[in-house]
């Protein structure tokens, strides 16, 4: 038997060995703004509401740009969430089975997103607060003794979260109610719901334009023009691309493109999940564990399906949380084996786990790799969505960084092809073709932008400074009135030779 201190050293031991080769790992993708690139990284402790960022600036007011405390912050808060993990299987399993639940959430490659990527560990952070919330609220609610400092320390963390966030973390009120349902507990913790979901409404009315503006860019991303959808397509493709991520996590990718809802698949899959949930209630009677962990994946994916689109329909780190239904599965049937069958099928169960969680860490491990850096990322990014207009634009900008503008612009090329409307594109290879030289094209392709997006601040100053590189002069002056509309910061440099150039004419 397995004592608490053995399973919390040995669990976070897996963690430290299967990411410590992810911790020289650089900036890459969205790290690159939000930290690198960031003038207010410095000034960033103020906005306390905003868990990433805050982290992110303390992390610098100590260490700078050194990525190795980035990282380390990342494994650690992982560790915690698996221990976290852990305690949350213990409340419906035995010690070892929840030990060998939570080491399969520990390892799972799939985490590997949020992990090994800086600015995955928004997900993390998300995960943290949702077992926090939970775990206090079941300790103040679930037990013969309401303990109202649990109950205030999970409606005081739940009410800070959500300042700053509403997509993934809206949910957790209705897993709460589900799951005293579930348990049977919602005669007597029905009021205890209130504060959650008038805080939840209260955040709704308050994020005024900050939802319709996230809904008109990921609708953009997905290349839609209604910003309402019909959300069955979404839920069964996302429903199905995680679960399938989450059992066989070889193609891993950090861009699950292109997403093409194909009519007979969709049919079919609804169909399926159809008639398995008419199982649900057998699963009431025997095992109310595992329908909760069903919930937990199907509520928390709910963003990516939702009739509003507020996040694109697949990716590993919007997995992370979710994935505990698979900790929840594999902690049910070892207990099931263990507790009816012999000692030597106990056994080989044991070792059949062992066995997967170890292919898992190994795959992990190898995952990591991947972000090393940039062109890492990239090149097995296309090795497994080789159509990804997002992948070849990534492997463009690292061309470009490198000074080969020649294969930059045939990757930004194969982005355009793949992508009529991706105006991030155009605008990139107008950035290459002015570095070339070739201004005729690169005013062309900051035009086309703009075309596209009406409102594209970066394709606008980019194509005035062309055409003040061309000597059209008028035309670039119109572009900078366009940016002071939108409300833009021009270069001071670039303006005082813009009215020099004025005094010229």
């Amino acid at each position: 038997m397995l004592k608490p201190r053995a399973v919390y050293f040995i669990l976070a031991m897996a963690c430290l060995l299967v990411y410590g080769n992810s911790l020289n790992n650089a900036f890459v993708s969205d790290d690159i703004p939000a930290i690198l690139n960031n003038p207010r990284i410095q000034l960033s402790l103020s906005s306390w509401s905003e868990p990433q960022s805050f982290l992110n600036s303390l992390i610098y007011n100590i260490a700078g740009f050194n990525t190795v405390l980035y990282h380390l912050a990342s494994v650690i808060l992982h560790l915690i969430n698996t221990l976290l993990v852990f305690v949350l299987l213990n409340l419906f399993f035995k010690t070892q089975a929840s030990f060998l639940g939570a080491l399969l959430f520990a390892v799972h490659p799939a985490h590997a997103e949020a992990v090994a990527w800086i600015s995955g560990r928004g997900y993390l952070i998300l995960a943290f607060f949702l077992l926090v919330v939970y775990l206090s609220y079941y300790k103040s609610s679930c037990q013969e003794k309401f303990k109202p400092r649990f109950y205030f320390l999970s409606l005081g963390a739940f009410s800070y979260y959500l300042i700053g966030s509403f997509a993934f973390f809206i949910p957790l009120p209705f897993f709460i109610i589900l799951s005293d349902i579930i348990f049977n507990r919602w005669r007597k913790n029905w009021k205890l719901w209130m504060p959650f979901l008038l805080l939840v409404i209260l955040r709704i009315i308050l994020i005024g334009e900050l939802l319709p503006h996230r809904i008109a860019y990921v609708t953009n991303y997905l290349g839609g023009e209604a910003i309402w959808r019909n959300p069955i397509p979404p839920f069964v493709y996302s429903t199905f691309s995680h679960l399938w991520l989450l059992i066989w996590p070889v193609g891993l990718t950090f861009y699950y493109e292109p997403i093409v809802f194909y009519p007979l698949a969709i049919w079919i899959g609804f169909s399926i999940l159809a008639i398995s949930a008419c199982f649900l209630p057998y699963l009431f009677k025997k095992s109310k564990s595992v329908l909760l962990g069903i919930i937990v994946f199907i509520l928390f994916l709910a963003p990516t399906y939702s009739p509003f689109p507020v996040a694109t329909v697949v990716a590993e780190r919007y997995a992370y949380f979710p994935s505990v239904f698979l900790s929840i599965l594999a902690a049910f049937f070892y207990q099931e084996y263990s507790e009816k069958e012999s000692k030597g099928m106990r056994r080989w169960v044991t070792v059949l786990f062992i066995f997967i969680i170890g292919l898992y860490a190994g795959r992990t491990i190898i995952r990591n790799s991947d972000w090393k850096d940039s062109r890492s990322l990239f090149k097995a990014t296309l090795n497994v969505s080789s159509e990804s207009p997002s992948g070849h634009n990534g492997m463009a900008a690292v061309y470009f960084h490198d000074g080969d503008l020649d294969r930059a612009i045939a990757e930004f090329t194969r982005a355009i092809e793949l992508k009529a409307d991706y105006a991030m594109a155009y605008c990139n290879r107008g950035v290459a073709y002015y570095n070339k030289g070739d201004l005729a094209r690169a005013i062309s392709d900051f035009s086309a932008a703009i075309k596209l997006k009406a409102d594209y601040a970066e394709a606008y100053h980019s194509r005035a400074v062309a055409y003040f590189s061309s000597r059209e002069y008028d035309k670039s002056r119109e572009d900078v009135r366009k940016l002071e509309e939108l409300g833009c910061q021009i270069n001071s440099r670039f303006l005082s030779d813009l009215m020099e150039s004025s005094t010229k004419e």
